[in-house]
């Protein structure tokens, strides 16, 4: 051991027998030198309080272990000691969202930003909790908050694209994903968007657009990523997972197209059964026994839609 270990551990050591000796005001370490009574590694120094950041890194441990109680109680700690301390209120919000306690989460994150003006992931993370909430104009404001301190920041482009695309502003959403991303990762991001609302011609015209720019990733492995990844989507969207699902998609369309012809026919059958209306050449007898005409009982049943797998890894969209 150095000198200055030495020195630190036969402090502590001799703080532990100094603790139970009347004089302990003159400790002296191993090396023969004494202990000042202010020193901070004589244990018998106790802290007159323990501050704020001790108990939020105390629950953000018992968070990893899935005690949210725990960590919660300890995250409450901190704010009795500190109620503005922004780290402390940003772990309520973002344990509180964790939960799915919207209204809570954005509430915590309201103060700590009035604590922490600056901090730009936590305008981030606020504008989530809107979005959300269905509050999406005000979510994307806050977001904007955050893209104007960390100018340039990926991954605050793309959640406030998501924010848009969920508002139903998909061409805006491509427009943010542009600005703030290289050509081919905009594109694959947009495809994510379209492929988790299952619009999957719209994804695949996204990943096409990506690949286009294949040629670009041997010098950047942020497009090189991007294009891997679109083939993988790709490939799924063409394999037989993606096959059904675009037969569950289509589904619906000829749902309604039938339903349509149904009503249709059973009016025309329902007006030839009418008191005084006689059959003709163009217009047979309706069947009193058989009734109207009526499509099989099951045919109404829509097919449950199945979709290709979801991407695995999320981190970079």
């Amino acid at each position: 051991m150095s000198s200055a270990v030495k020195s630190a551990y036969g402090k502590t050591t001799s703080s532990i027998a100094g603790i139970f000796s009347p004089k302990s005001e003159e400790m002296v370490d191993a090396m023969g030198q004494t202990i000042p009574a202010d020193d901070p590694l004589r244990l018998d120094n106790k802290p007159d309080s323990i501050g704020p950041e001790v108990f939020v890194a105390n629950g953000q441990l018992w968070e990893t272990t899935g005690d949210l109680d725990k960590a919660l109680e300890n995250y409450n700690k901190a704010l009795k000691a500190e109620p503005t301390n922004a780290p402390a209120l940003a772990s309520v919000a973002r344990l509180k969202f964790r939960q799915s306690l919207y209204k809570e989460a954005s509430d915590y994150f309201r103060q700590a930003v009035q604590s922490a003006p600056n901090d730009a992931s936590l305008y981030n993370d606020w504008g989530l909790a809107l979005s959300k909430l269905g509050e999406h104009e005000e979510a994307a404001k806050t977001i904007q908050k955050a893209l104007a301190i960390a100018p340039g920041t990926a991954r605050y482009a793309n959640v406030l694209a998501s924010v848009q695309f969920d508002a139903g502003q998909s061409d805006k959403a491509l427009e943010t994903l542009t600005q703030h991303n290289k050509p081919a990762v905009a594109h694959f991001n947009m495809a994510y968007l379209e492929f988790n609302q299952g619009n999957y011609d719209r994804a695949r015209l996204q990943l096409n657009k990506a690949l286009s720019f294949e040629d670009d990733a041997s010098d950047d492995s942020a497009v090189r990523r991007a294009i891997d990844r679109s083939k993988e989507l790709l490939a799924r969207l063409d394999g037989p997972a993606g096959q059904i699902a675009n037969v569950a998609q289509a589904a619906p369309q000829a749902y309604d197209a039938a339903k349509q012809l149904s009503q249709t026919v059973n009016q025309v059958m329902a007006t030839s059964q009418q008191p005084g209306a006689e059959p003709t050449a163009d217009q047979p007898a309706a069947n009193p026994v058989a009734g109207p005409f009526t499509l099989p009982p099951d045919f109404y049943k829509q097919p449950a839609a199945q979709t290709a797998q979801q991407p695995s890894d999320t981190s970079s969209r």
